[in-house]
Formats: C-alpha cells, sequence, structure tokens
C-alpha cells in the first residue's frame, strides 16, 4: 500500500509520520533536526541517523527494507530548500541523489524502481535502478497535499488526482498507460490507496465525511464509508493484508479518530448501516453508506494508522511522539483496545546516549 503521511506542522516535537510502503516501518521528522526511523517487527527498533546538516524536514520517506530515505528540507537551511530533494543512505551515511525542481516539492513516494515526486500541479516519475533518470512528467489537478498513491511490486501503478476536483486517474508504470479514470468525489482529494493487489483503490475528499471505495478493473463504486457528516482532515487510510478490512485516520482539530471498516462481504465484522439501507436504490446516497465498526481515539489529531501483521492489529502513530498498537476485540463494544502505548521519541533519545 502507498505510504501514508500526517503533515500537519505542529509546535510540539515531531511535525510529520510516514509508514514505508509494507508497514514494517516508519519515519518521523523532529522540529529540531533530521529524521527518526523505527521498525516493529521485534518490539520498537529506533534509530536516529545524523542528517543534523539539513535542519527542519519537511518530508521523509523511507524504502521499505532498504536503508534509503527520501528527504526535503523546510528552507530553513539555504542547502535545502523546498523544492530539493535529497535521499539519504544509511549503508554509506551520505547522501546519494540529489534533484532540483522548479516548483515545491509536496510529496514523495518510493517503491523498488521508481521515484515520484510530486508538486501541487506536476507529478516526476524517475527511474530507481542505479542513477536516476525521469521517465515522463504527469499534469494534475492543484495538489497542495500531494495526493497520490504508488502500487509497488510487478505490477506497478499510481494514482493521482486530475481535473476536474474529485476525479482520479490510474495509470501503470511499465510501461506507462492509463488502466482507468473515475470520479470518485465532487470537490479535491485529500488522500487515496491501493491494497496490496492493486484491485481496490480507497479515496477521501478535502471534507472527510466519507471514504469510497473503487474496483480499478470495472471502475465500480464498491463501498461508500461514512467517517462522520461534519467535516475533518483524513490523515491516512490503509488497507489490511488481506483487504478485507480498511483503517482511516482523522483529524477533528483537537482529537484524533481512527475507525476500522469491512470491506469483505464474509468478514467476520460487518460495519453498522441505516435501518433504511435496504432502501437505498430510493433514497439520498447518505443512507447508503455504512459506519465503521470500531474505533480508536487519539489524543493527538495529528495521527496516522495502519494495519501490521493481520487484519485486527493496527498500529497508531502521532506527532507527538507516541505509537500504539491497537487490537480490533469483540468485547471492546465498537472501541478498539490498546495493546501497548511507548514513546518512539523517548527510545531515540536513549538510544543516541
Amino acid at each position: 500500500a502507498a505510504a501514508a503521511a500526517a503533515t500537519a506542522a505542529t509546535t510540539r516535537k515531531s511535525c510529520y509520520v510516514a509508514f514505508n510502503q509494507d508497514c514494517s516501518r516508519f519515519v518521523a521528522t523532529s522540529l529540531e533536526k533530521g529524521y527518526i526511523t523505527c521498525s516493529f517487527q521485534d518490539g520498537l527498533d529506533v534509530s536516529q541517523p545524523n542528517v543534523s546538516q539539513a535542519g527542519k524536514l519537511k518530508i521523509a520517506e523511507i524504502l521499505a527494507a532498504t536503508g534509503l530515505v527520501a528527504i526535503v528540507g523546510d528552507g530553513s537551511k539555504p542547502d535545502f530548500p523546498e523544492n530539493k530533494l535529497f535521499v539519504w543512505s544509511e549503508d554509506t551515511r551520505s547522501f546519494v541523489i540529489e534533484l532540483e525542481f522548479k516548483a515545491t516539492v509536496e510529496a514523495v513516494r518510493l517503491s523498488e524502481r521508481r521515484l515520484i515526486v510530486v508538486t501541487a500541479r506536476k507529478i516526476h516519475v524517475y527511474s530507481l535502478v542505479g542513477q536516476p533518470e525521469l521517465q515522463f512528467s504527469l499534469d494534475t489537478a492543484e495538489n497542495p497535499d500531494g495526493v497520490c498513491a504508488v502500487l509497488g511490486g510487478d505490477d506497478m501503478r499510481l494514482a493521482y488526482p486530475v481535473e476536474p476536483h474529485g476525479t482520479v486517474k490510474i495509470d501503470a508504470l511499465e510501461p506507462h498507460q492509463t488502466i482507468c479514470q473515475v470520479t470518485a468525489h465532487t470537490s479535491a482529494l485529500r488522500a487515496m490507496c491501493f491494497n496490496c493487489a492493486g484491485t481496490l483503490l480507497a479515496t477521501a475528499s478535502v471534507k472527510g465525511t466519507c471514504i469510497r471505495v473503487y474496483d480499478v478493473q470495472t471502475r465500480a463504486l464498491l463501498r461508500e464509508l461514512r467517517r462522520g457528516t461534519e467535516a475533518a482532515v483524513i490523515r491516512s487510510l490503509n488497507f489490511s493484508p488481506d483487504s478485507a478490512r480498511l483503517v482511516v485516520s482523522s483529524d477533528k482539530d483537537t482529537y484524533g479518530t481512527v475507525h476500522v471498516f469491512s470491506v469483505a462481504d464474509d468478514d467476520a465484522y460487518q460495519n453498522q448501516k441505516s435501518s433504511l439501507f435496504g432502501l437505498r436504490s430510493l433514497l439520498p446516497g447518505f443512507f447508503s453508506s455504512e459506519w465503521s465498526f470500531a474505533q480508536y481515539r487519539s489524543k493527538d489529531p495529528r495521527c496516522v494508522a495502519a494495519f501490521v501483521n493481520d487484519n485486527r492489529h493496527f498500529l497508531v502513530v502521532s506527532c507527538d511522539g507516541m505509537v500504539t498498537l491497537c487490537m480490533v476485540d469483540e468485547k471492546s463494544e465498537g472501541m478498539c483496545r490498546e495493546v501497548w502505548t511507548k514513546s518512539f521519541l523517548a527510545a531515540a533519545a536513549a538510544a543516541a546516549e
């Protein structure tokens, strides 16, 4: 699945967190300098490479299990402006790639063979085998949040917003060709992600009230998932490894909520539905929506969430430096259970001593 990121500026110690492609690691930037990487297959393994020369970072993205990290500075250091991308190798402890763009870099995505750089009106796709080579550039809708979704592996795909607002275009990358185009929402897009097989695409708009799940092959709308009735910022979308569930994190200013939805008909847990769901073909679209069957409340609204290992356990990583492992629990009456909570900032500080 595509990496998910919380990018809101903050006065606390961490300002950006993002999972890698298989959700086995995450990277977080610190307001002071550099970034922190954390893996959690066998507990919480934290490291903080010394890239202090870059100063404060706007973006950091890590490539799967490799030691490559793409970073973009926030402009506070003259050598690391917001229109320059650097790739740091943790193996050689040096920058191995440097690319400059005409516009500010809004997002970066990495896959095994591609480096994807998003600006407000363009997406640039580079080969990541050897020295980076520009393959092609794509025009997008106005995209200040750098929204896109990337599927790695043998069947590489890219989903991105195009005009008119709310429209998603899905391209194959090897070779480059358009697969389909979907009118997903009536307002601008805020988040999207593929499932692991690339057969499903979940999308959310800037309104943040509903998430839609589409069949990539047929373009059919499979599910309309209702987060709420009031606007909120969708921070992340991620499918479970078996594609049976979707975890969604949202920001309501003073707190964050993580919703867990079922997207499979044979799931043991099913979403909540209106009592008039059976008449949905005769009623407004609201009555076709489904509500999450489980939730988790985060103290920090700027959080991202992703399933780990199965469709019952997921991690919530927040910009205040906390990471929580949660579990869907039939005994918790719609609320997910905390398995453990740890501070990755404290762990990084302890590892540096």
